[in-house]
């Protein structure tokens, strides 16, 4: 498989875009279930849009990728067009959201976690452009870091808050 060519990873690109969007439509859902508790929770509705974005940022780079052919410039720099409006989003959302003091560490531990969720797909995309240093396999570690994240997002709001 090849680091710098969409073609052989299709069949990761179909799963991982299926994945995403399947989960992102059961955090919907669990948002709706327990919106009250989430409206209440300081930092909380902040949470819920941080998952959904990065979600929606691991399903829109799988389907940048999965399109049309071109070139290894051309992929490289939808990933990073699209990683970068995800990494700015999740930040601007972390940066306005109301700090609790009794959860001030737990703030900072999901702030990380979106990191390690986003910025994957920044490098993916220079490294796409430059052809060195693993292209394709930063993608990949960013929509499977996005989905653990996601799914880590996705019990808090619907179990953790619960409790």
């Amino acid at each position: 498989m090849s680091a710098y060519s969409p073609e052989d990873w299709s069949d990761f690109l179909v799963a991982s875009s299926g994945a995403s969007a399947a989960l992102a439509g059961l955090v919907f859902i669990g948002i709706s279930i327990n919106l009250t508790r989430i409206l209440d929770g300081p930092g909380l509705p902040g949470r819920a849009g941080q998952t959904i974005v990065i979600l929606a940022n691991a399903l829109a780079v799988s389907l940048a990728v999965l399109g049309p052919q071109h070139s290894h410039v051309g992929v490289g720099a939808e990933i990073l067009l699209i990683g970068l409006a995800g990494w700015l989003a999740v930040n601007w959302i972390q940066v306005r959201a109301p700090v609790d003091p009794a959860h001030r560490g737990n703030r900072r531990r999901a702030w990380l976690l979106l990191q390690f969720a986003t910025v994957p797909f920044l490098v993916a995309g220079v490294s796409t452009m430059v052809e060195a240093g693993g292209g394709l396999y930063w993608m990949q570690a960013g929509v499977i870091l996005s989905l653990l994240v996601g799914l880590g997002n996705s019990w808090v709001l619907l179990i953790e808050i619960l409790r």
